[in-house]
Order: C-alpha cells, then sequence, then structure tokens
C-alpha cells in the first residue's frame, strides 16, 4: 500500500479552462498532465455566473461545499439546483450548462474523470468513533471538516490522503464530528 498526503501548501490554484475563474487543483494522474489527464480532483471559485468549462470525453460530479448555492441549466434535462452543501451531481463534462448563484459567490468540489473510467464520489458524516470504507486501486480520501486518522495518518480540515493498492477496508477514526469525500477510482 502506498500512501500519498497532501495539505494546502501542495495543491495548485490556476484559471478555469474556460477563463471564467479559478479553482484550487488537489490531485490529478498523471501528476504531470496539463490536458489529457485520466482524473482530477478539485475545487473551484466560483465568483460570478456563467459557463461551465467543456470537458468532452469526460464524466463529472460536482457538489456545493460552501455558499448559498446556484443552479446549473443543461439544455437538454431538468435543471439541477445545489442549495444543500455535500450532495454530489453527475453529469456529461461535454454537455453545455450555464451555472447561476443563488446569492454571491460559492465554491464547489470536482471529480472529472475520462470516461469509461470508474469514479466515484461519495460524502460521509461521521461522529467519533470508527469505520472503514470500501477500498479500490486508488482510494481518495479529502478531508472538509473535523479530523480524522486514516492508514496511521492524521488529517486536518482541507487535508488529502490518496491509498494506492489498500488491503481490505481502510479504517478511519473521527476524533471530532467530519465530513469526509471518499473517492474511489478504478476497479
Amino acid at each position: 500500500m502506498q500512501l500519498t498526503h497532501l495539505t494546502a501548501a501542495d495543491y495548485r490554484r490556476m484559471p478555469w479552462k474556460n477563463g471564467g475563474g479559478t479553482t484550487t487543483e488537489l490531485m490529478i494522474e498523471p501528476s504531470d498532465a496539463a490536458l489529457g489527464y485520466d482524473w482530477r480532483l478539485s475545487i473551484a471559485e466560483v465568483a460570478q455566473s456563467g459557463p461551465f468549462s467543456d470537458f468532452t470525453g469526460y464524466d463529472r460530479t460536482t457538489m456545493l461545499v460552501e455558499g448559498a448555492g446556484f443552479t446549473l441549466a443543461f439544455p437538454q434535462q431538468p435543471a439541477q439546483h445545489f442549495s444543500r452543501t455535500f450532495e454530489p451531481f453527475r453529469f456529461s463534462g461535454e454537455s453545455p450548462c450555464d451555472c447561476t448563484l443563488i446569492d454571491g459567490p460559492v465554491r464547489d468540489f470536482n471529480l472529472i474523470a475520462r470516461r469509461g473510467l470508474t469514479a466515484i464520489l461519495d460524502v460521509l458524516r461521521l461522529v467519533p468513533g470508527e469505520e472503514s470504507v470500501a477500498a479500490a486501486p486508488i482510494t481518495v480520501l479529502h478531508l472538509f471538516r473535523g479530523q480524522i486518522a486514516a492508514c496511521g495518518r492524521d488529517l486536518a480540515a482541507g487535508d488529502t490522503l490518496r491509498i494506492d493498492g489498500a488491503v481490505g477496508r481502510p479504517r478511519i477514526t473521527a476524533t471530532r464530528p467530519s465530513i469526509l469525500a471518499v473517492i474511489r477510482i478504478g476497479g
């Protein structure tokens, strides 16, 4: 099993693909890819309403993590309203969508994965105690709130832990109420 523990100092801040805002890239595979990556995790700062970037050939999962919320309008499907935090929504990266902010700037968490690659985002709301999560070839934990220990590492809010080749179900111990994203890639 291989572990990669990242903190806020390790993340990269960059402009959106369409230039409409900025994102903080938490993790990307392969790590040296600028374009044509297999998957990426990021937190976008959305300061104004406008279109989402086109990611043809990728599937996207997004969720509100901070702010009053936003609406995504799609031409071929019903609009999606995001007013509650930490509720993932998956859609096709080439689907044109316009984002309308409800009441001021928001931050959203994004998993973008090449179509055909299994990439699942779940959110756990943990109480103090121990729990396990289903493993995949790559399991990524991103802690939004609280404090946890996983695979012998202590994570504070904002930390990300990548687990490659986990054997069994990784154990997580929350030392206080916590909100944790669990991303399973491959398998």
